[in-house]
């Protein structure tokens, strides 16, 4: 059962089993939870922060049940870096919740130091940590821009 369990909540509820650019449906699957949730920062901070925390022990189980280092079926560490991404915004519009996913993934893709450094890290610290970072990374740019106005083409 416990293996089970992890197995859903490691790839996303099988999102990951995607054969194509499952780190990018991962992503993108967090989106809804931000429509459903980011204007309730009560309801979607702690829906954050519990992901964030049984991401750890989940990648880290899953990584070892397959052997294999961060095993691209685990996408919960893509949610959880997308959720960051987005985090303590207020009222953002579909432009800008599409701009945090398009930033995301170039952070989490070109991995910018100390993301690139973070992969060394043991088990799912290693494979969460660097979409946390490409999630702040997302975040402060897209701040950058709303405030600069280039997101208001």
């Amino acid at each position: 059962m416990k293996d089970k369990i992890y197995r859903v909540f490691a790839s996303w509820f099988y999102i990951g089993k995607i054969p194509f650019a499952p780190g990018t449906f991962g992503s993108a699957s967090a989106i809804p939870l931000y429509i459903l949730t980011g204007e309730h920062k009560f309801i979607f901070i702690p829906v954050v922060v519990i992901l964030f925390t049984i991401s750890i022990p989940v990648s880290s189980y899953i990584e070892r049940r397959l052997n294999r280092k961060d095993p691209s079926v685990i996408v919960i560490d893509e949610v959880v870096g997308q959720l960051v991404a987005i985090s303590f915004f207020s009222g953002l519009d579909m432009l800008s919740v599409l701009l945090s996913f398009i930033l995301f993934r170039f952070f989490d893709i070109i991995k910018p130091p100390p993301a690139s450094l973070s992969q060394s890290l043991e088990g799912g610290w290693g494979i969460v940590i660097d979409d946390i970072i490409a999630g702040v990374y997302a975040n402060l740019t897209l701040r950058i821009f709303l405030y600069i106005g280039s997101a208001n083409i």
